[in-house]
């Protein structure tokens, strides 16, 4: 489970590969989608809110956004919400129309994605102990 973690950050760095056009385009496309369906569908999983709720894999903590801005000023998410947060940007942007890298919703995923990376790290060590 801990796997599905890292979607959002493989979506990113396809989103990436997408805005230089390196690499083959349909083939950095098709990971997006898998990737985001993949991630639609672990959002739903008893398993995945499970671990996302538990309090000795995820000690409650808050995540505020690592790049601060009119989009996302003040606001700052438990490791429940910085999960369907992070979900919710990657849905917006994969809705096949071509990604504007100044755009809020980008803006706002990349933010919390350096978040998100800090809860999932919290989360392997919190397993391997």
């Amino acid at each position: 489970m801990i796997n599905a973690y890292r979607y959002p950050i493989a979506i990113a760095i396809n989103y990436i590969k997408q805005f230089l056009n390196i690499t083959d385009q349909v083939q950095v496309n098709a990971k997006i989608r898998n990737f985001t369906l993949l991630m639609m569908q672990l959002s739903n999983d008893p398993m995945m809110i499970n671990m996302l709720a538990d309090q000795k894999t995820n000690p409650p903590t808050t995540y505020s956004p690592f790049v601060i801005n009119s989009v996302n000023k003040g606001l700052s998410y438990d490791q429940i919400d910085i999960f369907y947060v992070v979900l919710a940007c990657i849905m917006t942007l994969s809705d096949g129309k071509p990604i504007n890298r100044t755009g809020s919703e980008y803006v706002r995923l990349d933010s919390y994605l350096k978040q998100y990376i800090r809860m999932i790290n919290g989360t392997k060590m919190q397993l391997h102990n």
